[in-house]
């Protein structure tokens, strides 16, 4: 017995100086391990930033280069434009000037290939081409005549701050431009026309930027069809959002994308800056270096715990493990352990004293608990159960609240096995059938409802939560449960199902309802447009053909009554879309100044004959908006509609401002400030005010219609009133790009 004690002893102690190398070798290997990773991370991480910052600086460096040679070519233009000869050459065409001025030798001193000059309504004077790198003419660009047009970009110039650089797109490559308003040399006016000069920003232009710069520099316009992947996936990162971007061409370089916008901001070039990785390979090395240093310093360390173990853990282990076998073949709880000492040896040796100690009282306090859990189940208000599956299948308890829910006493249920075929429901047999038909191991621990007969015969609806027990092998031998009475909470349910369906069919009946009234607004409107149709048509041609003034006037008030009722009629439609979610938005970038200017010019006759003053305060640019260019005027025109026609003789005043990422735009008149009952349904359909319903003019749809567009834009629409008379109509529409991506899918979604 003692040597095969000691047999047994030696295996557990060559077993644990195994498994203690293993850990300190493992978690050596762990930490190398992290530590690496860490350094990769973080420090290889770092180098890779200060490359990026290196590369990005660099390629800000090539842009500030770019924006020189616009300067340059700014101030070339500039010198020529303010000069009483360029003054007196763009009013008479004198033939000294060309010959002194337009000469091959202007182009190839200021580095052009275009000269323009254009009068002030827009005709051009003298224009040419030449190539200064070749020394010879070439063809004038195709694309140029489309940039020039009155109130075009490059000719909206008026003094000598209105002057223009930057880059246009054109077929032959993008150009690098200039504009500048024509004045006499002391840069007065008024300006007599436009100076425009052009350098091709090709492929010898970038090398030249790349020859001043000392970088290593690549361009190429985004439209060409042969863009090379690594320029493609860089115009997708700058299309959204960042100046600059990175891109890892391979183990040795690194390049940084800048995108350069035309005039107009849409996307004309995109550059390139290569670098060698000089930051990112020291990087590599310094790492390198620091994993071996770690390497060598781990292995001294694994060596001396492993001897520290041995001598201060193991041994003692070893001896301690020899006393707990005898105790355990001895079966004594009274035997005890040395625990002299200090040390974690020592401390395990008096714990397992105390654990022999409290072993007895232990066996005492385990049947007490059973009891007391015994009478814990017999007084329980949920049933309690055991459902022995080995050797047999049948209960082996069940608590006493079964009588208060059942009816039926554990005694009978236990002791009549077919009781329970009585008690479950018919449907909810197959469960006790599939369980005898299932092997116990592929039972899940799960939750059930059943419904269960009481002796009475009324129906009881129980939730029972159950457990698998297993046996010392893995068996399953039982399972245990708690079954708890839900009948009350089942009603409510079912209750509750009841009303939501009752309100599911209420709401299709809505739906259907409201399907019903549009398309009979739409059939409406197809009628009455079919015969409107040629009554505009044919009135428009009697006020066209009639000269005698009485008939004249009849033809017109025909036409303008058929226009009016084909207005209405237009807004009808569009309630009846809107309210089915059908009403779409065609959008696109749009000036709004622009707009709102040509609608107040557009609502202006209509104003001065009700006797009203329109003026406009915004600024002379505002921010692109992405809109519906047709829906934005007509909300405009709705608003402006209503103050000329419900406000009193006066001043109607336009003006549009930014707030944060939105455009607002308002409409003031001086008539009544509308109360705030009336403003609870002022933007609702067919609502008009008291004090409008003598006018017999409009079914009460303009605002509602506009507040419809302006939500479909993903913007708001409100009333402002001051203390004094005068009411603001206003709404916002939103400028920043992710709001318009909003707006599209909620118009989507509605479509």
């Amino acid at each position: 017995m003692a040597g095969a004690d000691r047999a047994g002893h030696t295996g557990w102690r060559g077993s644990l100086r195994t498994r203690t190398l293993v850990i300190v070798v493992v978690t050596f290997l762990v930490l190398f391990a992290a530590t690496s990773s860490v350094l990769n991370t973080v420090f290889i991480d770092a180098y890779r930033q200060d490359e990026s910052r290196d590369i990005i600086q660099k390629t800000e460096q090539a842009m500030a280069a770019l924006n020189n040679m616009l300067a340059e070519l700014g101030n070339v233009t500039t010198d020529w434009a303010e000069w009483d000869d360029t003054y007196a050459f763009i009013q008479n065409g004198n033939e000294r000037y060309l010959e002194a001025n337009l000469v091959d030798a202007s182009f190839i001193n200021n580095r052009l290939d275009l000269m323009l000059f254009v009068d002030a309504e827009g005709k051009t004077v003298y224009g040419k081409a030449y190539s200064f790198r070749e020394e010879r003419p070439i063809p004038f660009p195709e694309g140029m005549g489309k940039e020039i047009y009155p109130g075009g970009l490059l000719l909206r110039h008026r003094n000598a701050d209105n002057r223009l650089t930057g880059v246009i797109t054109l077929a032959e490559a993008p150009m690098l431009i200039a504009a500048n308003p024509i004045l006499t040399s002391e840069g007065q006016g008024p300006a007599l026309g436009t100076l425009i000069f052009g350098r091709y920003l090709d492929t010898a232009e970038v090398g030249h930027l790349a020859t001043v710069t000392g970088l290593s520099l690549t361009a190429y316009p985004p439209d060409v069809p042969d863009l090379p992947a690594d320029f493609a996936a860089a115009l997708g990162l700058l299309s959204r959002g960042p100046f600059v971007t990175t891109m890892v061409l391979g183990p040795d370089t690194i390049a940084g994308y800048r995108l350069l916008p035309d005039i107009y901001g849409n996307p004309a070039l995109v550059l390139r800056v290569d670098a060698p990785r000089t930051i990112y390979a020291q990087g590599r090395q310094t790492v390198l270096y620091f994993q071996f240093a770690l390497l060598g310093i781990g292995l001294i360390y694994v060596l001396v715990v492993l001897g520290l173990l041995q001598r201060l853990v193991i041994s003692p282990m070893t001896r301690l493990s020899r006393r707990v076998s005898a105790i355990g073949d001895t079966v004594d709880p009274a035997m005890r352990l040395p625990a002299a000492g200090k040390d974690e040896v020592s401390s395990l040796a008096a714990a397992m004293n105390d654990t022999l100690a409290r072993l007895a009282s232990t066996q005492k306090a385990l049947k007490e608990s059973e009891a007391r859990f015994r009478r814990l189940a017999e007084n329980a208000r949920d049933i309690i159960w055991r459902l022995q599956v080995s050797p047999e299948f049948h209960l082996v308890y069940v608590s006493p609240s079964a009588r208060d829910i059942l009816g039926y006493a554990s005694e009978e249920l236990l002791n009549e096995p077919s009781l329970i075929i009585r008690v479950l429901h018919e449907d909810d047999l197959s469960l006790l059938v599939s369980l005898k038909e299932t092997p116990p191991a592929a039972w899940p621990d799960t939750s059930a409802v059943l419904r269960c007969r009481r002796r009475d015969g009324a129906l009881v609806w129980l939730e029972t939560r159950n457990t698998l027990v297993y046996s010392e092998t893995g068996e399953v031998i039982a399972v245990e449960g708690i079954a708890r009475d839900i009948t009350e909470r089942q009603r409510l349910e079912m209750e509750k199902e009841r009303l939501y369906q009752q309100e599911k069919d209420l709401r299709q009946q809505m739906e259907t309802e409201i399907r019903r009234r549009s398309e009979f607004t739409r059939a409406l409107v197809h009628e009455l447009k079919t015969p409107l149709t040629p009554i505009i048509s044919s009135s428009d041609l009697l006020v066209e053909e009639i000269r005698d003034e009485p008939w004249r006037r009849l033809a017109h008030n025909i036409n303008q009554g058929a226009l009016k009722l084909n207005e209405r009629i237009d807004e009808l439609l569009d309630l009846a879309r809107g309210e089915v979610g059908m009403l779409q938005l065609n959008r696109k970038l749009l000036d709004p100044a622009a707009l709102l200017r040509q609608t107040a010019d557009y609502m202006t006759p209509t104003a001065r004959e009700n006797g009203h003053q329109l003026t406009i305060q915004m600024a002379p640019s505002l921010p692109p908006l992405f809109a519906d260019e047709d829906r934005v005027r007509q909300i405009v025109i709705n608003l402006l509609g209503n103050a000329i026609k419900f406000a009193p003789a006066g001043e109607i005043t336009l003006s549009a401002r930014v707030a944060g990422h939105d455009l607002i735009v308002s409409v003031h008149d001086e008539g009544q400030p509308i109360t705030e009952e009336e403003k609870q349904q002022l933007f609702q359909a067919y609502h008009r005010l008291e004090r409008d319903r003598e006018q017999p003019t409009g079914l009460g749809l303009g605002l509602a219609i506009a507040r419809m567009l302006v939500e479909l834009h993903g913007g708001n629409i409100w009333l402002e009133t001051g203390r004094g008379a005068g009411n603001t109509f206003a709404f916002s529409l939103p400028l920043d790009a992710d709001a318009a991506k909003r707006g599209a899918a909620s118009e989507s979604t509605n479509s």
